[in-house]
Parts: C-alpha cells; structure tokens; sequence
C-alpha cells in the first residue's frame, strides 16, 4: 500500500491552482451562527407537541447515491424511523440518482435535508448556500476521517501506479470527492492527466465501480476505503479481488445539509435528533464512523484547496464536468 498524501506537500502542488474561486468559504453556518432566517415578517408557525413547526407537516431527507438504492434505503431506515418518531410527522427518503441531483433537488426544496459527500456539499452551498449541520465524528468534535483509494483489480494488468497511463479507469461520479476529486490530484502527483493520459469513466456510485474493477471490467478506478469495506463485509466482493495502488490524506466525511430559508427551529430539532441517534449497527451499516455532532463550513476547506489543485471546471449551473468536457 502506497504511503499517504503529505497534507503540505499536497497544498504546495502547483497544478492548476488558477481559476476555482467559486468554492471560497460561504458565510452561511448552521442555526444560530446567521445561517437560516425567518422570512421578514412572516409570523412563526406554531410548534407541534415534540417542538417541530406545523408548518413542515412532512419531512423529506435526501442521499448521494453510494450502492444499490434497495440497500441503502435498507441501511438508513433506522435513522428514518427514529427521526419521524422524534419529531411526530412523516419522513419520506430519495436516493438520488447522481451527486448533482441531490444539489438540484434541495435547491429546489424537494429535499429538506441532503447528505453529502464534502464535494457536493461545495456545491451545495455555492448554488444556495446550503448549512451543513451535522457530521458523523469519532471524536465527539470533528468530522470522522476516510480516504479515497486508487484501485486494480487482481489480475488486472495494472500492478504500480506507473501502469494505470493509457488505461480505462473508473471514477464514481463527477461531484465524489474520494471517487473524483482526490483521485484526480494522486494521478497528478504521480504525472498522470487524468484528462489525456487515462479513459475516464462514470460507474454512478461507489459500489459500481468497486464491482467494475474487482470483476476486470475496468483495469483500474477510484472508490473508498469505507465502501470497500462495506462491500466486502456485505459480501458483494472477496478481500483479495482489489489491490490498493494509492491512498489519500484524510478527507472530512461529508456533512448533513439543509437549506438556508429552513425555520431555524426546524434545524436547531434535527440537529438534537440527529445527536439523539447512538444505533452504531445502523451508523456502521450506512458509513458514518460514530454519534453525530454539529459542524462548521470551515472544516471543509481543505477539500476546497484540493478542488483549486486540480483546476476543477463548472458547468452553467456551477456543477463540476465530466470527464473530457
């Protein structure tokens, strides 16, 4: 296994550092730090009898997509069930079909509360200054840590990193930080352009591309430690089928968000619910290290560095290209 990536080191790279300012470090925090507010003159709801407003008679949570829908709805009907009970309405849950959806949803208030991967959540706050308020941590204060891996399979003709030049390669999606974005800036440490140098594709989510590459669909590709994990331990691939090539730095697990005209009442409950929920079987089962504990937009901004280094692009609606594009 490759040794990690020197966080400074990593912030010295001079690759492409022009031309992303559009992922600075956004005002909006969570409630009570100035992020949401009451629209001007506009009474406040009343508050049902466990203190949620009448005026949310439902609530509905939206999620990246990281494997099969039918699994991951599995994964996180606990946390579903134990926010409805908590907070006395309906909860409804949509895995979205690509990162990108997610931000397009919430925006568009379709999805009160979204979560992300760090990347998106970027996004997210770019286009309507999304709030991240909660974080799974290990440490009762900051976000739990994971690590983006570059992945062979095992009888891939990929063996070194030095192979992977010339080769079809599996990204997750183009708004994943580990299936993406830092995959992205570990080819470009080792000199390869993952615009010329490689076949870039899009396998959707973690698990498509996990099971492209163990299965020698793919030769080589990007996913995570935590997925990686959560397929072999789910069965889905044996241990022995992917060879790790490379591992990141540390990267921030990606925050649970809402929008920034949600009552503050609204956020200040889902972040004690939230706090509430201790099921470590269930947290383990949809990849989140631990308990979970407010969060600061600040704690991101090592992942908007990282987007600087690779001079990601942006589409007209500020979403990252594919890519090639």
């Amino acid at each position: 296994m490759s040794r990690r990536i020197d966080r400074r080191r990593f912030l010295r790279t001079g690759v492409g550092l022009a031309g992303v300012t559009l992922l600075s470090a956004c005002s909006a925090g969570p409630a009570g730090q100035g992020g949401a507010q009451k629209a001007p003159g506009k009474p406040a709801a009343a508050l049902n009898d466990k203190g949620w407003p009448t005026d949310v008679p439902k609530l509905s949570m939206g999620f990246i997509p990281l494997e099969d829908q039918v699994q991951q709805k599995n994964n996180y009907k606990p946390l579903i069930d134990h926010v409805s009970s908590r907070i006395g309405v309906p909860v409804e849950m949509a895995i979205t079909t690509s990162y990108a959806a997610l931000v397009e949803a919430q925006r568009a208030r379709q999805v009160v509360v979204g979560y992300h991967g760090a990347l998106s959540f970027l996004f997210a706050e770019q286009q309507f200054g999304a709030i991240p308020i909660m974080v799974d941590s290990q440490d009762g204060a900051n976000p739990a840590k994971y690590n983006s891996l570059l992945l062979a399979g095992r009888e891939s003709p990929v063996k070194t990193m030095a192979d992977v030049r010339g080769k079809d390669f599996a990204f997750v999606d183009p708004a994943s930080t580990s299936g993406n974005l830092f995959p992205r800036v570990m080819l470009l440490q080792e000199g390869i352009d993952p615009e010329k140098d490689i076949k870039g594709r899009y396998a959707g989510n973690h698990q498509n591309a996990i099971l492209a590459i163990a299965k020698g669909q793919v030769p080589c590709g990007a996913s995570n430690n935590l997925s990686t994990d959560s397929a072999v331990s789910r069965g889905v691939i044996s241990p022995d089928e992917l060879v790790v090539l490379k591992v990141s730095d540390d990267i921030p697990n990606g925050p649970f968000t809402v929008h920034p005209e949600l009552d503050p009442r609204a956020i200040q409950k889902i972040q004690e619910v939230f706090g509430e929920f201790r099921d470590l079987a269930a947290l383990k089962a949809m990849e989140l290290a631990g308990p979970m504990v407010p969060v600061d937009p600040s704690k991101y901004n090592f992942v908007r560095e990282a987007a600087k280094v690779i001079n990601l692009q942006f589409d007209e609606k500020g979403l990252p290209k594919p890519v090639g594009a």
